[in-house]
C-alpha cells in the first residue's frame, strides 16, 4: 500500500481515535472507509461510543499506520488509550472551548486523550465542567468533522436553552420600568 498523499500530524495530547478521525475527514470518509483502503479492515477496534475511544491498537497496527502517515511510530505509541480506559459508557465528555480553540493550531479543532480518563469532570484548561455527548450521537459519527458538527449543534442548543430562561427568568424587556 501507498502512504496517504497528506496526513495531519497527531497532536501529542490526542487519543488515537481522534487523529484517525481527523484523517478521515481529511479525505470525506468514515473511519471503516479509511482503514479499509489502508489495509486495515477488521483490525482497527473501536468502544461501544465509537472510534473517538479506541482500545490500545496492536504494535503492527500502529506500524502500519505510521507507514501510511509517514510518521514514526514512536509518534502515534503515547496516544493509545489505556485499555482501563475503554470499557461501556453512555457517552464522552469534552471541554467545547479546548474542542474548538485548538492551541497549538488555531485552525484545527482536536480531541483530547485527557477527556477519555473516566474519573475526568473538568476541564484542567479553564477549570470547568466538562460537557457531555451522547453515544447514539457517537456512533453515528463516520469522521471527527461529524463530531464537530454533532457537538456543535449540542452547544448551540445549550446556548439557546440557557438564553431562554434568562428571558423566562428575567421577563419580556418592555415590561420593565426604566
Amino acid at each position: 500500500m501507498r502512504p496517504w498523499p497528506v496526513a495531519p500530524r497527531p497532536f501529542p495530547e490526542e487519543p488515537l481515535g481522534g487523529w484517525l478521525g481527523r484523517v478521515a475527514a481529511r479525505y470525506r470518509m468514515s473511519i471503516e472507509q479509511l482503514a479499509l483502503q489502508g489495509g486495515l479492515d477488521a483490525v482497527i477496534l473501536a468502544s461501544d461510543v465509537g472510534w473517538l475511544l479506541m482500545p490500545p491498537q496492536r504494535m503492527d497496527v500502529l506500524v502500519r499506520l505510521a507507514a501510511l502517515a509517514r510518521l514514526d511510530v514512536r509518534q502515534l505509541e503515547p496516544l493509545q488509550t489505556p485499555s482501563e480506559w475503554v470499557f461501556d459508557r453512555s457517552g464522552l465528555l469534552y471541554c467545547p472551548r479546548c474542542l474548538f480553540l485548538n492551541p497549538i493550531d488555531v485552525s484545527v479543532p482536536r480531541w483530547l486523550r485527557q477527556w477519555l480518563d473516566p474519573w475526568a469532570a473538568c476541564c484542567k484548561e479553564h477549570k470547568a465542567a466538562l460537557h457531555y455527548v451522547g453515544r447514539p450521537a457517537l456512533q453515528r459519527c463516520h469522521n471527527f468533522d461529524d463530531v464537530l458538527r454533532v457537538i456543535g449543534r449540542l452547544e448551540d442548543e445549550q446556548r439557546w436553552r440557557e438564553r431562554a430562561a434568562r428571558h423566562k427568568a428575567n421577563g419580556p424587556q418592555w415590561l420593565r420600568e426604566p
